[in-house]
């Protein structure tokens, strides 16, 4: 395998093959919603609208911040067990996002590979 770009928890499914992952800030971005029929929500009392809101607003906070913790946990986890894991400064992410541009082609692969991407797994 050339290069992966997933989650921790996609790596951790995948360390022996990709022994070595980067975090870019801002690469991935993952977040928790709730849907709720619009008529339905409509047809509630405004204290119940506005206590339903806030109770979602207070579940999808929490569940961010768990799956944060959860991905610190893994990351910490693979690498005591000999994977490496690096991150690009922040104040870098730009200058890599165009470099690799250049040089990355669809799922992380190297430009020219011979691997198959018809799948269109690629970022922009």
């Amino acid at each position: 395998m050339d290069g992966i770009i997933t989650s921790p928890g996609g790596w951790g499914k995948n360390v022996k093959d990709a022994p070595s992952a980067s975090l870019v800030p801002g690469l991935l971005f993952y977040t928790y919603f709730l849907i709720a029929d619009k008529a339905w929500f409509d047809a509630l009392p405004a204290l119940e609208q506005k206590a339903l809101a806030e109770s979602a607003r207070v579940s999808v906070t929490e569940k961010w911040g768990e799956m944060q913790a959860d991905d610190a946990r893994l990351v910490a986890e693979l690498v005591s067990r000999g994977a490496t894991y690096t991150a690009v400064p922040g104040d870098a992410v730009a200058a890599w996002r165009e470099n690799r541009g250049r040089d990355v082609g669809f799922c992380g692969r190297a430009s020219g590979s011979d691997a198959d991407v018809s799948g269109g797994c690629g970022w922009g």
